[in-house]
């Protein structure tokens, strides 16, 4: 299975909330070593106090990211 890093290095979004999630993602290393959603989750509304719009984006990533082989 590919890392969390790795999905997000292959997404390919454009003009969305998850394009912008992944793109900061990307810039934001902590991010990449996220265990599970709840991590991502807490991580995003404490340290980054993300907006409802990103954390559904992320979310949205991170279903993709599970069901990828």
């Amino acid at each position: 299975m590919v890392s969390f890093k790795g999905y997000l290095e292959m997404c390919r979004f454009q003009d969305s909330p998850e394009a912008d999630f992944v793109q900061a993602a990307l810039a934001d290393g902590r991010i990449h070593g996220a265990g599970s959603w709840e991590e991502l989750r807490a991580y995003l509304e404490t340290e980054r106090n993300a907006s409802a719009r990103e954390v559904q984006a992320a979310q949205n990533i991170w279903q993709d990211f599970q069901r990828s082989p």
